[in-house]
């Protein structure tokens, strides 16, 4: 939960771009993740957050976004700054709010434990099957507005490593922690870890 207080510091706009980059289905749900934190676990993002909203609306506007990376001394051209705060804008309202902001900024390393990835496969899991089907998915991801059958598709064929055309909760996990160091940590936390892995492989 701990965090810089500079405006947007290097790790926060690395994890916000890595947010981008995921599939509608991972950024669904880690914002249903990221809005069941604790507030002790978001202080640091919270004083981040406020820094970057100026005028104190409770929501960050293109404008307040550019301005934060620029005194962070990060630049963005327009096209890469709309393609940020249109992910990290899950109900398409032209601005960034507080649980918007946190399910883009947060450590994976908080979101991604077993216990929250449960909770939020449960919650897509309506019919409590144990899997996601297409009608499940086409539920979570409607709120993002437009034709999602595209997407879909894309996460069937990203998830679903048996080819029953469905995910069970194994598939979903794998999903969800795929790649995240490599887009999001820093180059000595990525080392650190790649000793943990090193390591535990000898155990």
């Amino acid at each position: 939960g701990t965090a810089s207080s500079a405006p947007l510091d290097n790790i926060i706009l690395k994890r916000m771009q890595g947010f981008s980059a995921m599939n509608k289905l991972k950024r669904q749900a880690l914002m249903l993740i990221a809005s069941n934190m604790a507030p002790e676990q978001l202080a640091g993002l919270k004083a981040i957050f406020e820094a970057i909203d100026k005028d104190n609306s409770g929501s960050i506007t293109v404008d307040e976004m550019k301005q934060g990376l620029h005194e962070q001394g990060s630049v963005l051209d327009q096209e890469e700054l709309d393609q940020l705060i249109d992910s990290l804008d899950a109900d398409k309202n032209g601005t960034i709010d507080y649980s918007e902001f946190v399910a883009g900024t947060l450590s994976l390393s908080t979101l991604n434990k077993r216990e929250n990835l449960l909770s939020a496969f449960e919650k897509f899991d309506t019919d409590n099957s144990g899997y996601l089907t297409v009608d499940e998915l086409e539920a979570a991801l409607r709120g993002n507005g437009g034709d999602v059958s595209e997407d879909i598709k894309q996460i069937i064929r990203e998830c679903d490593t048996d080819g029953d055309g469905r995910i069970d909760f194994e598939e979903f996990a794998s999903m969800m922690t795929a790649g995240n160091e490599s887009v999001l940590q820093s180059k000595s936390t990525l080392r650190r870890a790649k000793k943990a892995d090193i390591a535990m492989s000898h155990v």
